[in-house]
């Protein structure tokens, strides 16, 4: 462990921004555990995606056309142990479709969208558990390791992928292999008792229309999924 660099690249939040990154160095194992390095590397990165996401825009639109002053506001968090090349193609692709879904809005009850990427070593598995999504109603104000987070209708999906099945991937490869994984996850969108003003179908078609649009992934697997 020792040596070890977790990674978790932030969402730019302007086109042309660097890509912040913030890095810990497992140098006392005994003092810092992995798991509270986990949590406080969450907390932070949470907290930054809250940050940059507070900025509002008045005229929006649901689906492709109707106008609302409401927006959807979508990140990717990235918890692994991916070269930080890696983690630069899949921040890009979070800042793009960051901007594609800020001019969409697909009900009041979901304003904020948040996918966590789980992707670390065999070795560290243990630490990383993929959790059961999560939706917050309401705006909230929660206080974790001394950071506050701000949620105003927030649901938070984990996706895990295998390290060993794309630490070696090259970029059209590992972007496609991410963005099915959030198309897959985001059917447990319906699952969410307490979401129940939010247009499901408006948003999958949008994303999966995007997604294709852009070459990220194929129609065969779209229709693959149709029929599971």
């Amino acid at each position: 462990m020792y040596g070890d660099k977790w990674q978790c690249p932030l969402p730019a939040h302007e086109k042309g921004n660097a890509t912040i990154t913030l890095t810990i160095c497992i140098i006392n194992a005994g003092r810092f555990s992995v798991r509270k390095i986990y949590v406080y590397l969450k907390a932070m990165v949470l907290a930054e995606i809250l940050r940059i996401s507070t900025r509002t825009n008045h005229t929006r639109t649901v689906g492709y056309n109707i106008k609302t002053e409401r927006k959807l506001t979508f990140a990717i968090a990235q918890y692994t142990n991916l070269t930080q090349e890696q983690n630069n193609w899949i921040n890009d692709l979070s800042v793009e479709l960051k901007t594609f879904f800020e001019t969409r809005n697909y009900g009041q009850d979901l304003n904020e969208l948040y996918f966590g990427l789980i992707t670390v070593k065999p070795e560290f598995d243990q630490f990383f558990k993929k959790k059961r999504p999560v939706y917050k109603p309401g705006k909230r104000t929660k206080k974790r390791d001394g950071i506050d987070f701000e949620t105003n209708n927030c649901v938070l999906i984990d996706c895990k992928i295998e390290f060993n099945n794309v630490s070696d991937l090259k970029k059209d490869e590992l972007i496609e292999k991410v963005c099915e994984e959030i198309l897959t996850e985001s059917d447990c969108l319906t699952r969410l008792s307490k979401l129940k003003k939010f247009d499901f179908e408006s948003y999958k078609s949008d994303l999966k229309n995007y997604l294709i649009d852009k070459n990220y992934i194929k129609k065969k697997y779209c229709s693959q999924q149709c029929i599971l």
